[in-house]
């Protein structure tokens, strides 16, 4: 039930969906629902933290982590990149092939965060870059998962990976607040600007770090 006393409708992924009942009274099997998605953010899923475990990506993941990338990146990028600059830098940044070579590679730390059904809701990639440097080269969280510490866990897992480095660097977009204001709140501060081309499109990105004492 939702706040207002009405049923929610859900997904076959667990997604709650608005409902638009018709005052019709005829049998509700005969009766036509207009079903749109709800607001996710607001209205987020029941998802217990708890459940939620992170671990090392399997090579046999590619195809749902290329699923969850792409769906995430839609989210992200949808109204700071064209639909053309998307297609292209998926096509080749989410490659099958390119997936399982970074999950593969023994230099690397590839995680996925998994409910209990072992579906995946998010995902990391970092690296060393030197003896005390660890780069998190993508950090993203299903839309309908965020803001339940999942971002947290996964970031969490890559500084536990590499113990003893001094400190953690990504770059995250300017016009992503809500990455900006993830990494703000986990410590990060910015610590260069700088203008990336991506196909025929131009972003302002953001150079962060966490340092550790």
């Amino acid at each position: 039930m939702d706040w207002l006393g009405q049923p929610l409708l859900v997904g076959a992924r667990g997604e709650v969906l608005n409902v638009s009942w018709s005052s019709d009274p005829r049998p509700l099997n005969s009766m036509l629902l207009t079903v749109t998605p709800r607001d996710i953010r607001f209205c987020e899923q029941r998802v217990d933290v708890k459940m939620v475990t992170v671990q090392r990506a399997k090579v046999e993941e590619v195809q749902e982590i290329k699923r969850v990338l792409n769906e995430t990146w839609l989210d992200t990028y949808g109204s700071l990149l064209s639909p053309n600059t998307i297609e292209q830098a998926t096509s080749v940044w989410h490659n099958p092939e390119r997936l399982a070579s970074q999950i593969q590679n023994p230099n690397a730390y590839f995680g996925v965060a998994k409910d209990k059904e072992k579906t995946i809701l998010g995902l990391v990639t970092a690296r060393k870059q030197d003896d005390d440097t660890v780069v998190i080269d993508r950090l993203y969280v299903t839309p309908q998962y965020q803001r339940r510490g999942i971002g947290s866990m996964l970031l969490e897992e890559s500084i536990t990976t590499f113990p003893g480095i001094a400190r953690l660097i990504l770059e995250v977009e300017e016009q992503n607040k809500v990455g900006l204001s993830f990494y703000q709140k986990q410590g990060f501060r910015e610590i260069s600007r700088k203008e990336v081309r991506v196909e025929d499109d131009i972003l302002l990105v953001i150079e962060m770090e966490k340092e550790f004492s």
